[in-house]
């Protein structure tokens, strides 16, 4: 049996840094995390919320393009605008899970 110093439940952002601060000061850490790392604000929270945000950023100015020439003949989100959220969201959790492994 693999015995540890801490065990930290939780790998969103509280229990991520504190496994790695552990971690940087000697430690033998586990973290357990029942869903995916990153937690709620990564996964389903402010990081998903903001990159759509963003994409309803572009739709709302779409009539001011008109003032410069410029005319839209229809705006409708695709999938593509889900799929930028996804590789958002999967870039940033393999950026946590590098760093858990780094240490």
């Amino acid at each position: 049996m693999t015995r540890y110093d801490i065990v930290i439940v939780g790998g969103g952002p509280g229990g991520y840094t504190a496994a790695i601060r552990a971690s940087m000061r000697g430690a033998r850490v586990a973290l357990v995390e029942q869903g995916r790392l990153g937690g709620v604000c990564l996964n389903c929270g402010c990081i998903p919320v903001k990159a759509l945000y963003r994409t309803a950023h572009h739709l709302r100015n779409l009539p001011r393009l008109q003032e410069h020439g410029i005319h839209v003949e229809s705006s409708f989100v695709s999938a593509e605008a889900f799929a930028r959220k996804a590789t958002i969201v999967a870039r940033l959790t393999k950026n946590i899970a590098n760093l858990l492994k780094s240490h």
